[in-house]
């Protein structure tokens, strides 16, 4: 076939294709807006590989001559350039075609990754050998030839909105079920992309997808409020609220901080304990997750400074999450690029947060003008990571108590960084400094 890769990416899910096409011997244009310095990491790895690259921009015929368009989650599906393909898919459509393991779908605004990760980490120490891919950056045809192998271990799989969308949109017109989990997850429903989507509703459209061809062999985790309720009443699958999880299954102490952590994690080994896991290992496993990278992530502790990496979290609920997720004084880095979110919880940031260090962008102006961050106790915004993190590690310093340094923006990053993934490597970077 000629085969069109539209969004190389940083993050996986376009090198996957482009490999995947080119082994299989089809003729694979890549096609990004970026250039080849912002691209580079991931054009070393195609190298191996006969590829066409069309870069810094896009060429309509390159999407009007190929049999498929394998498009990246971040395209609008109204593209003019995806209008004109005759045929669209993503990675995980394309996964998804062969794939003939038990599927576990985990899907929320925020808490998936950790959920995700929490499953596959029980289920591996559980023996049952799993899989893990998505939007946690691991594009799933990196293993599609062994999960055919082993067509009895479950593949987890993280789902994003986009994700999700592109599923239902491939679904819809080669009318063709996809997804069909064996074990889904909604962690929760937050306000968040509202600057990509028309409304509210459409967004919650998207994750209410992950349940629609599971059958009442299947099952459901549903968050604890109006829309699991309301979810419930659509699904015809078994469903259990995640507040009716008895979190015993976990164990006492857990790696990851929080309690809405906890609630992930529980709901994580209810599953794998349905998946035939015996719940003495399970509770054993939750004590040695060691959690994900760039979500409340710990890196380490340094004089009486214990530094957190969260640069997942972009909105701004999921911010004072990891707040309140530490009793220990706390100097935190936050702010970025606004998504038409509610500012307000920038306001409630509560009172052991002894210092803040504010990161430029739209989402940091809006909140110092339209809620009580105002009236915190901050510095900047500064227009990069390096000054924000010394101005944070200096005022960390002054306390001489054990404290928290917390990266938790509550805001996208476009305005400083390519991506939030970039935006957590340059706090890591900062940490490292400090032992050399």
């Amino acid at each position: 076939m000629k085969v069109t890769v539209m969004g190389l990416g940083l993050n996986g899910g376009g090198l996957a294709s482009a490999v995947y096409f080119a082994k299989r011997g089809d003729e694979v244009t890549v096609t990004d807006l970026r250039d080849e310095t912002v691209l580079a990491p991931t054009l070393e790895q195609l190298k191996p590989y006969p590829i066409r690259y069309v870069l810094g921009e896009h060429r309509i015929e390159d999407f009007q001559n190929a049999d498929c368009v394998i498009k990246n989650p971040a395209v609008k599906k109204d593209s003019p350039f995806l209008q004109a393909a005759a045929r669209v898919e993503t990675d995980i459509t394309v996964f998804l075609r062969r794939c003939r393991n038990p599927i576990i779908a985990v899907t929320g605004s925020k808490g998936k990754s950790t959920t995700a990760g929490a499953l596959t980490h029980i289920l591996k120490e559980c023996g049952k050998n799993p899989f893990l891919g998505g939007n946690i950056t691991v594009s799933p045809l990196t293993f599609i030839e062994e999960a055919e192998r082993n067509p009895e271990s479950p593949v987890v799989l993280e789902l994003s909105s986009w994700q999700l969308a592109d599923i239902r949109g491939v679904e819809e017109t080669t009318e063709t079920v996809l997804l069909k989990p064996k074990a889904a997850v909604i962690t929760n429903i937050l306000r968040d992309h509202q600057n990509a989507y028309n409304s509210f509703e459409d967004y919650v459209d998207d994750k209410r997808f992950i349940y629609r061809h599971q059958t009442a062999d299947d099952l459901l985790i549903l968050p604890s409020d109006d829309y699991g309720k309301r979810f419930a009443q659509e699904t015809a699958a078994e469903t259990i609220f995640a507040d009716q999880i008895d979190d015993s299954v976990t164990a006492k102490t857990l790696a990851v901080p929080g309690a809405h952590s906890r609630k992930n994690i529980a709901a994580a080994a209810f599953i794998a304990i349905r998946f035939g896991c015996l719940p003495d290992l399970v509770k054993k496993a939750t004590a040695s997750f060691p959690g994900v990278p760039f979500r409340l992530e710990n890196r380490g502790t340094f004089k009486n400074i214990t530094f957190y990496n969260d640069t997942a979290a972009t909105i701004p609920d999921a911010m004072l999450a990891a707040c309140r997720s530490f009793n220990l004084p706390i100097y935190l880095i936050t702010g970025g690029t606004d998504k038409d979110l509610d500012l307000r919880p920038f306001g409630k940031i509560p009172e052991n947060v002894r210092h803040i260090s504010l990161l430029y962008g739209s989402a940091t102006e809006k909140a110092l003008a339209t809620t009580d961050l105002k009236n915190k106790p901050y510095a900047g915004p500064f227009r990069s990571m390096k000054e924000a993190f010394a101005d944070a590690i200096r005022a960390a310093n002054e306390s001489q108590e054990p404290s928290v340094l917390l990266l938790s923006p509550g805001a996208a990053s476009f305005e400083l960084f390519m991506n939030e993934f970039d935006r957590g490597r340059q706090f890591n970077t900062e940490i490292l400094t400090l032992t050399e």
